[in-house]
């Protein structure tokens, strides 16, 4: 089974390697669980705030930023953060690679704060909602142009800034996140965790809380109470149904938990 926690972005055409989707973060949203891809994912905070944590830092972010993903870096959105919307732009690795150096030596800033970014930014969300005639190509054309300004501007070579202990704080973390997204329907602990990734109990939950912001426990209740919330929200599936899948086994915790993460009953997402 494939992991939960590393993401694989597919595109309907693979001549257009860009994502681009509008999205509204809210209070009764679950934090969104940790997780890592290999593209460049950029978000462009339109109004409210947010906090963030990419890899270890935590990030707190308000209108008018640009938040950064670099290529491999676990991130996610604060549980319960204060309402926001924000644009996601996902560049496919292959369209930096081909016209810029290979990006795992390159790291943008984890924030930026620049007019002309956030200009390109504006223009891309234009195109991107509009679809006029050839929007695909002049989108391709202000992401060409937003990369050259971030590279310039807001990058240092990845060798310059490496962290050999948080490096490795990072790898436990995410082969713990990668056991948990591929175990999270069974009736996992945290002894399972640590023997499988063959660190202490002590040491690895210090760490894991330090990296990602979050328990162990709070992390595999959000990451089950976001399968969940999907499998009711296809409307395929019951209460009960939607519970059993996600690894829940006892219909009333899977309530109260669920009101305690996502803010509301599964009823009302069904």
């Amino acid at each position: 089974m494939q992991s939960t926690s590393y993401e694989k972005h597919s595109r309907k055409d693979p001549n257009f390697p860009i994502t681009f989707h509008p999205a509204k973060y809210n209070k009764t949203t679950a934090g969104i669980y940790m997780h890592w891809h290999e593209h460049i994912e950029i978000l462009y905070f339109i109004n409210g705030s947010a906090n963030m944590i990419i890899n270890n830092s935590q990030i707190s972010v308000k209108q008018g930023d640009v938040a950064v993903v670099n290529s491999n870096c676990m991130h996610a959105m604060a549980v319960k953060p204060l309402d926001c919307r924000y644009h996601c732009l996902i560049i496919d690795k292959l369209f930096f690679d081909s016209f810029f150096a290979p990006f795992e030596g390159i790291v943008f800033n984890e924030i930026i704060r620049d007019e002309q970014v956030n200009s390109l930014l504006d223009l891309i969300a234009n195109e991107m909602l509009e679809k006029k005639d050839y929007y695909k190509q002049t989108t391709k054309a202000y992401v060409f142009s937003l990369l050259s300004i971030m590279s310039r501007k807001f990058s240092a070579s990845r060798s310059s800034i490496t962290d050999k202990v948080g490096s490795q704080k990072l790898t436990m973390v995410k082969d713990a996140i990668s056991y948990i997204g591929t175990n999270y329907k069974e009736n996992i602990s945290i002894d399972d965790i640590v023997s499988h990734i063959g660190f202490s109990k002590y040491h690895f939950c210090r760490t894991f809380k330090e990296v990602t912001g979050q328990t162990t426990f709070d992390y595999i209740n959000i990451l089950r109470c976001n399968q969940a919330k999907k499998l009711l929200s296809s409307g395929k599936y019951n209460i009960s149904e939607s519970a059993l899948l996600s690894g829940f086994n006892n219909l009333s915790y899977f309530t109260r938990t669920y009101k305690k993460y996502m803010g509301v009953l599964p009823s009302n997402d069904v």
